[in-house]
């Protein structure tokens, strides 16, 4: 189930809309009271809390967002002007877009959805520009494609290497062929984590703990698995993070004392460079067992109900159902600003912003050790994200945390990382 809309589309400004080849939507409803849906709870509980707005408002904010993911690749093609966009959640919830043209990137708008409260800021490169100098980088990054981000906020290309890995020649001749557009950011990394025990019975989805063992079947660590997946040759997979395995020696998963997924070698993908994070394992068939039949696993991810009295039922599987690239959203359509949320076996769900994109999904999200692996999804779309890579918070204070800041592997990134080692691809819905 999508966010509910609640106005009335007026005829007219669809037809200009149809005729601008601009997406159609629904101007904003009044304040009065609605109903929050239950898909998105968690996110207008996020919202509400943190900016202090009814929930009409943050109602308000999710449809815009919907809007805005459509709008940008329509003014991508439509309009020369157009340099990038996203949501202001600190500044009244506005879309912000950014255009070396205001008065024509304003007609362009002429009647989208909520037009009250999207802003148009001056800026000094359009989108084509970004886009040009994005891929002549990026092609002389061909195993980081994540490391080159175009960074609308701040109208430049980001190059975000792993913390040591040195630029090659050809890479920095590309930067400086475009003075003054393109910035290189080293981030450094944060803290991967580790935990303890949980269980649900089947079907397996996102955001339950994975127990970790070694070839001699000796337990030596746990995370969180992100998303099921399902290969173009038909196998299932899961997906966590790269580090899970590789600091602790493990070869196999398993869940409740059960098996999950094997390094079969030859399918098994891992990358714990910063920002590209990932294991993708199939599920292991074992000992005369197919453990893909027996934990039926669906794509769902948990949400909500973990530490509350509920017990684990299907009520807790959120469904991932958007209907494109797989069930995910690219690492470029992801927009500053947009709401998403987080799920780990640590604690219950966690909702926050998108505030930044360096080489990574970097969300103002609590999450503690354990998560790593853990999925971010977008309730707006029912869409995947990424999978939590690291986090940043110093103190050790408890979830909600004040100033936290975690990072995530986009699943677009992850997947085509592994196309080049597998030709096969990859989506979690199926």
């Amino acid at each position: 189930m999508m966010i509910r809309r609640w106005t009335v589309m007026v005829a007219a400004v669809a037809a200009a809309l149809a005729v601008a080849g601009l997406p159609v939507g629904r101007a904003t409803a009044g304040p009065s009271a609605v109903a929050v849906p239950a898909d998105v709870r968690e996110s207008v509980a996020y919202l509400t809390r943190t900016y202090h707005v009814p929930a009409a408002e943050a109602l308000r904010r999710l449809d815009l967002q919907r809007t805005s993911a459509d709008l940008a690749p329509a003014l991508a093609r439509r309009d020369p002007a157009y340099a990038g966009m996203w949501l202001d959640q600190d500044h009244g919830g506005v879309l912000v877009v950014g255009s070396v043209d205001p008065e024509r990137t304003a007609r362009a708008l002429a009647g989208t959805a909520d037009r009250g409260h999207i802003r148009i800021a001056r800026v000094a490169h359009s989108r084509a520009e970004l886009v040009r100098a994005a891929d002549a980088v990026a092609a002389t990054m061909p195993a980081d494609p994540q490391a080159v981000t175009i960074d609308d906020v701040h109208d430049q290309v980001s190059v975000s290497p792993a913390e040591t890995a040195p630029l090659t020649a050809q890479t920095n001749t590309a930067i400086g062929r475009f003075p003054g557009l393109v910035q290189v950011h080293r981030a450094p990394r944060g803290t991967p984590g580790s935990c303890s025990m949980s269980a649900c019975p089947p079907p397996l989805r996102g955001g339950l703990k994975l127990d970790l063992y070694n070839n001699a079947n000796q337990g030596v660590g746990n995370c969180t698995l992100g998303f099921n997946v399902r290969g173009s040759n038909g196998w299932l997979y899961t997906i966590t993070a790269g580090h899970c395995l590789s600091q602790n020696g493990a070869h196999m998963t398993a869940h409740n004392y059960s098996w999950v997924g094997y390094d079969t070698g030859s399918t098994f993908v891992l990358a714990t460079a910063y920002g590209n994070d990932f294991t993708l394992m199939p599920f292991a068939v074992l000992g005369g067992t197919n453990y893909a039949a027996y934990w039926n696993p669906a794509p769902w991810v948990f949400s909500g109900c973990f530490h509350s009295p509920q017990p684990c039922t299907d009520n807790t599987a959120f469904p991932i159902t958007y209907g494109s690239n797989g069930g995910i959203r690219t690492y470029g359509e992801i927009q500053v600003g947009w709401v998403a949320c987080a799920g780990g076996w640590t604690d219950d769900t966690q909702c926050g912003h998108v505030t930044g994109k360096s080489n990574g999904i970097i969300m103002d999200i609590c999450r503690y050790h354990g998560d790593s692996g853990g999925p971010l999804y977008s309730q707006v779309d029912h869409s995947g994200y990424g999978i939590f890579d690291n986090f940043f918070q110093p103190d050790g204070s408890p979830c909600p945390y004040a100033g936290a800041s975690s990072e995530y592997t986009a699943l677009s990134s992850a997947f085509t990382w592994a196309n080049h080692f597998t030709g096969l691809t990859y989506a979690v819905k199926f």
